[in-house]
Parts: C-alpha cells; sequence; structure tokens
C-alpha cells in the first residue's frame, strides 16, 4: 500500500475495488488493527487505530471461515457470545431458519457457501459499528447473495458503515453509495 487516503463516513456503505494482489484485503487487516502499520496511521472516530488494542465496534470478516470448524453453530455462537455479549440471538435464529442452516450443524460438515452465510449472520448479529467484508459473497449461491445484500441495507440502516471488497460487483452496486478503487497499491478513484 502506498499513500492511501480516504474518508468513510458513518452509515455508508463503500466498495473498496480492484485487482488481486492490490492490497485490498491488507488495507481491511490494517484498518481492523490486525496487522502493523508501518507508516502513516488510520483514525477511527478519532482515535488511531492501534493493534494493541481490540477495537469491539469493527468487526472484520474475512475471506475465509473463521468459525471453530468442529464445534456446531450454536457452539460457535456461545463463543462469541464471551467477547460480543450483546449478540442478538433472535437475529441469528431468525435469518439462519430463513437460509434453511440448523443452529446443530457442524460447521465443517456445511458447504463453503453455508459457512459463508453462518458466519456473515453469526457476525452481523452483534451490532458492530463498522463491518470489514472481504469478498462477503464469493461462495454463497446466486440464489442467496440477495438475501445478504438485503442485510447489508438492513445494517446500515440500523446505524452501521460497511467497507466491502469484491469481485462481483454487479452483485452490489446497487447499494454501494461509493467506491475507492486502488491501483498498483495506491487510490486510482474514489467516486460516488
Amino acid at each position: 500500500l502506498d499513500e492511501i487516503s480516504f474518508d468513510v463516513q458513518a452509515g455508508e456503505i463503500i466498495g473498496l475495488l480492484g485487482h488481486n494482489g492490490v492490497g485490498k484485503s491488507t488495507l481491511l487487516r490494517k484498518i481492523a488493527g490486525v496487522e502493523e502499520i508501518e507508516t502513516g496511521e488510520i483514525i477511527i472516530d478519532g482515535q488511531a487505530v492501534d493493534i494493541n488494542e481490540k477495537n469491539y465496534d469493527l468487526v472484520l470478516i474475512p475471506d475465509y471461515n473463521v468459525l471453530f470448524n468442529n464445534m456446531t453453530i450454536k457452539q460457535n455462537i456461545q463463543i462469541l457470545k464471551i467477547v460480543y455479549p450483546q449478540i442478538d440471538i433472535k437475529y441469528i435464529d431468525q435469518h439462519l431458519k430463513n437460509l434453511n442452516l440448523s443452529l446443530d450443524s457442524v460447521v465443517n460438515s456445511l458447504s463453503k457457501g453455508n459457512q459463508e452465510l453462518a458466519q456473515l449472520i453469526l457476525y452481523f448479529a452483534v451490532g458492530a459499528k463498522i463491518y470489514l467484508l472481504d469478498e462477503p459473497l464469493g461462495a454463497i449461491d446466486i440464489f442467496k447473495r440477495d438475501y445478504i445484500i438485503k442485510l447489508f441495507i438492513d445494517l446500515q440502516q440500523k446505524g452501521s458503515t460497511i467497507v466491502i471488497t469484491t469481485h462481483l460487483i454487479k452483485e452490489v452496486e446497487s447499494v454501494l453509495e461509493r467506491i475507492v478503487y486502488l491501483h498498483d497499491s495506491k487510490v486510482l478513484m474514489n467516486v460516488t
């Protein structure tokens, strides 16, 4: 990443776009404070991001499964409750039922797409102020993508800010308010 600079307003849904390897995922990890910032700074609500301090108002959902594979979805929820005691169990129940997923399913018994759906639902239920979503629709079948995109809008209406990296631009363009396009590790375009 080279002299990346842009602002994100509260409640905005932004598409962070660019070719593979340009630094989109790296940037999300740095914003989340899970990867060291060599130079410069990232400011969230007036505070510099610190790798030694967890921001519980920010959730990074990477492009791979972070749920515990050998546990059920229900057991994963119990673990999440330790970190996010405010997790909305009714929200999870409602959306898992709508997506035909069972709380008793062991994560590694699910297809990759259903693992991704379960992960999104569980983390959306924590009610974070900021969501950083790295390729959130990649493994989800076309029939369930619209459902998840509607959840993006619901999160926004509840006041959440969402930054999405994706190559499935057509799928999310209707909800994006702005795009930040990275090229050669720099911001090439920042447009509404």
